[in-house]
């Protein structure tokens, strides 16, 4: 059986920005063991390229920006920016971005603000993909962009797609994957959704290895 494994990065697989911990490095490599694997992250392509360069890693497919970049090495499977009719601003801060390409956007509210600013976001832009990310953290993307809509575009000749995350970005990625892992940090709501929840990703691919081979 041919799996295919795809993990977020930051509260995921990766602590602290870059640095992968031993016994999660060590989980990759047992995940090899069975499959291919995968990045799925709300980060650019580039920085999954960094964090994998310096852990000698082998990785597959790179989601960037929640799935608005999907590429295999070196090939683009998959883009789909932000239309720049969405950027509205009454103050227009934004001038310096005009005729750049925008795959995602961070919004910063304070922790008590989240939810506020969220509902507020989802009602005027429903032309974009709103997610938390975090405690103090919303990204958007384009419409119907996701770390689902990656995993769809690199799902073929797979037989089971196994997912691993933390996050509300990650909750459409549980509902496409065959497995899914949340780590036990994440929102309540966001393990809800997951078929495990789990210490960290080496107990995760522990799991796996387990109860699935």
């Amino acid at each position: 059986m041919k799996n295919l494994f795809v993990a977020d990065l930051d509260g995921t697989y990766v602590k602290n920005s870059v640095f992968v911990e031993q016994e999660d490095l060590k989980a990759y490599h047992d995940a090899k063991k069975y499959g291919d694997f995968s990045v799925a992250t709300g980060r650019s392509v580039e920085e999954i390229k960094y964090i994998a360069e310096g852990n000698d890693m082998d990785v597959t497919h790179m989601i960037g920006f929640n799935g608005a970049v999907v590429t295999r090495q070196d090939e683009v499977l998959f883009e789909k920016h932000i239309p720049t009719k969405e950027l509205i601003c009454i103050e227009n801060p934004f001038e310096i971005l005009k005729g750049k390409t925008i795959y995602k956007i961070n919004v910063r509210p304070t922790k008590d603000q989240l939810d506020y600013h969220y509902d507020i976001m989802k009602e005027k832009f429903p032309e974009v993909e709103i997610y938390k990310s975090g405690s103090t953290r919303m990204e958007i993307t384009a419409k119907n962009i996701s770390k689902a809509s990656g995993i769809e575009a690199i799902r073929s000749g797979y037989d089971r797609v196994i997912a691993l995350g933390d996050s509300g970005n990650d909750v459409d990625m549980f509902k496409v994957a065959d497995i899914s892992y949340c780590m036990n940090r994440a929102p309540q709501e966001v393990k809800e959704q997951a078929t495990h929840v789990v210490e960290d990703f080496a107990a995760a691919i522990k799991h796996f290895v387990e109860n699935y081979e």
